[in-house]
């Protein structure tokens, strides 16, 4: 939820929807606050503690492309 939040935070559109869980599923892609944690999610995912972050700024930057 929080990296859907950032991303909206962050996106030059006026509207931005996040879509999740479609077209296959690699797992949690947890912020890294839930690394610290732990839990179920930090320790089931695929993803590096910084593979939120990367995937938000990329998101951003294609909505950046996209938008101008």
């Amino acid at each position: 939820m929080t990296i859907g939040l950032n991303v909206k935070q962050r996106s030059p559109f006026p509207i931005t929807a996040i879509v999740g869980y479609a077209n296959g599923h690699l797992g949690y892609l947890p912020c890294k606050e839930t690394y610290q944690e732990g839990g179920y999610e930090a320790v089931s995912t695929r993803f590096s503690d910084e593979g939120a972050e990367l995937a938000e700024a990329y998101m951003v930057e294609l909505a950046e492309q996209l938008f101008s």
